[in-house]
């Protein structure tokens, strides 16, 4: 990292390298394991226990962080609702994601990424973002919403637009990222209110059909959620797995005794997913509201005040996995938390998975010698939430 500890720990400020926030996250650990941050009026929590704690604690931290009325269909996403409505709406999302409809998924994954390693055919250099790990889960989640494909770079402005912020950003500029985010909320209101009606008169086999038609316990999904959850699907289906496989090529790349040996072996591809998981979190934070007054960790966090619970740090962390700061492709075991814990584990973790499987199988197989290009530069993702790269230039020949 550019910055100094003392730069990094002044009071009130925030100053890390998004591409390698680690060295800053370990200072956190050490230092200010609970740690209030006065520029964004947040606490922010770094150790393993804690961010566990936090995540899995739905009585004490609330997803549910919106002021009642305030209009974001985002906000009636499984992502920022608590029990009881969570279970109901989780029940009945989740017929869209049994191991069954997983599996049924997976010749049209392998049929995708098999179409885009065409499209690299003769190259010798490629830009993975855009040519492979950006259009890859776009693709399939698309094709399960039952959405245009064609709408594939629309729906990576918006998925971009969503998770934008800085902790460096000024109040000017955190006023624009906030007119752009809500501008992407009208424009995603708009489209998928459109694609809704259209299919409720024209049911077929896609996620929106299913849940259109689904019901548990005399319930049915509203309106709004049935948008908050494509919004929710679109951004996390496209952000996790496109960062997850950007970032395994990164750091294999970057780790060629590990590359070597997952050539030799395709056996450790599961495992190395795993590690990456972990080493390179696609989500680094999520975000929680106090419900009640709670003394943790000598702090005294008061109701209503937001924690920011670093997943990036948590699975780095010392106390729970030996040679934390090191890739290790066999790592066993790993209990890592980079989908979450507790009742908002990622519903999406199979999918992201077996994307991420079935992608780097046939890339490592079908362009073996891929190397850095020699002008890459490390262009992280402006975001405090996701983990990842604009874009990875490499070479194929």
């Amino acid at each position: 990292m550019e910055n100094t500890g003392e730069e990094q720990m002044k009071e009130g400020q925030i100053r890390l390298d998004k591409w390698d926030p680690f060295e800053w996250y370990k200072q956190k650990r050490e230092n200010e394991p609970i740690y209030f941050d006065n520029k964004s009026g947040q606490w922010n929590a770094f150790l393993y226990d804690d961010v566990n704690y936090i995540l899995s604690n739905y009585e004490q931290f609330s997803s549910a962080r919106y002021q009642a009325g305030e209009r974001d269909p985002f906000g009636n996403s499984l992502l920022f609702i608590d029990p009881p409505k969570h279970k109901q709406m989780r029940d009945l999302v989740n017929k869209s994601f049994t191991p069954k409809v997983m599996r049924s998924w997976e010749p049209r994954i392998e049929y995708i990424s098999d179409t885009l390693i065409d499209d690299m055919i003769g190259k010798t250099t490629i830009e993975l973002v855009n040519d492979f790990s950006m259009p890859l889960p776009v693709i399939v989640i698309a094709n399960m919403l039952g959405v245009p494909t064609e709408e594939l770079n629309l729906f990576k402005k918006w998925s971009d637009q969503m998770v934008e912020g800085d902790y460096n950003a000024s109040e000017e500029e955190i006023k624009i990222t906030r007119e752009k985010y809500e501008n992407t909320m009208k424009e995603l209101f708009h489209y998928f209110s459109e694609i809704i009606n259209h299919k409720k008169n024209h049911l077929q086999e896609d996620i929106i059909s299913i849940l259109l038609q689904a019901e548990v316990d005399g319930k049915k999904v509203t309106h709004e959620e049935l948008i908050g959850f494509c919004i929710l699907l679109l951004v996390a289906g496209n952000e996790t797995t496109t960062n997850l496989i950007t970032n395994a090529v990164y750091t294999l790349l970057d780790d060629q005794d590990s590359f070597h040996k997952l050539k030799q072996d395709l056996q450790l591809l599961p495992s190395a997913i795993e590690e990456v998981l972990r080493h390179r979190s696609p989500i680094q934070s999520m975000n929680r509201k106090v419900k009640k007054d709670i003394k943790f960790r000598g702090m005294q966090l008061k109701e209503g005040d937001l924690i920011n619970a670093f997943i990036g740090s948590a699975n780095r962390d010392e106390s729970k996995f030996l040679h934390a700061d090191q890739f290790i492709i066999d790592r066993n075991p790993n209990h890592h938390i980079a989908f979450g814990s507790g009742i908002h584990f990622c519903l999406g973790a199979p999918l992201a998975r077996m994307e991420a499987r079935i992608a780097l199988a046939k890339l490592i197989e079908s362009v073996p010698n891929m190397h850095f290009s020699d002008d890459m530069e490390i262009q992280p993702i402006n975001s405090m939430v996701v983990y990842g790269l604009k874009k990875l230039p490499i070479r194929i020949k």
